[in-house]
């Protein structure tokens, strides 16, 4: 038999059903005022539609620096050899190792500025996912 309550994990309290109808009642009103658009394009429908989505510049991680995560660095990486790193002060680059999901484009600019400074975390879940698919299994 279901309470008047919703259930909840363990630490938290319960939200009340009511609530629960007034926030999904507040967030159909919002779409219908102010529809989701992509971030990239502003087609209406998702935060990042799968068109923007694909044409996204990922890095191919099978050309990329295993080291510092450039782009074209597989074999001679200009990022962090000796000679890049001498202008820096290092002789070694101040990590183990990085790996890049994506060029920083215009398009990817936007989405971490929409995601950070906007506050959409709708977005977190597309970053993610590419993050996630960019780092080796091993």
């Amino acid at each position: 038999m279901e309470t008047a309550m919703a259930k909840v994990d363990a630490g938290e309290r319960p939200v009340p059903r009511w609530r629960r109808y007034a926030l999904a009642a507040a967030e159909c009103l919002a779409e219908t005022v102010w529809p989701t658009r992509c971030v990239i394009c502003e087609r209406l429908g998702s935060v990042l539609c799968e068109r923007c989505r694909r044409a996204l510049p990922y890095i191919d991680q099978w050309m990329a620096c295993p080291r510092c995560g450039a782009p074209y660095g597989m074999r001679q990486c200009t990022e962090c050899n000796r000679l890049s790193l001498r202008d820096t002060g290092f002789d070694d680059p101040p990590f183990d190792a990085c790996v890049s999901a994506a060029f920083f484009s215009s398009a990817v600019a936007r989405i971490v500025r929409t995601h950070k400074d906007g506050g959409e975390r709708r977005l977190a879940r597309d970053m993610a996912y590419a993050m996630a698919c960019a780092i080796p299994p091993d």
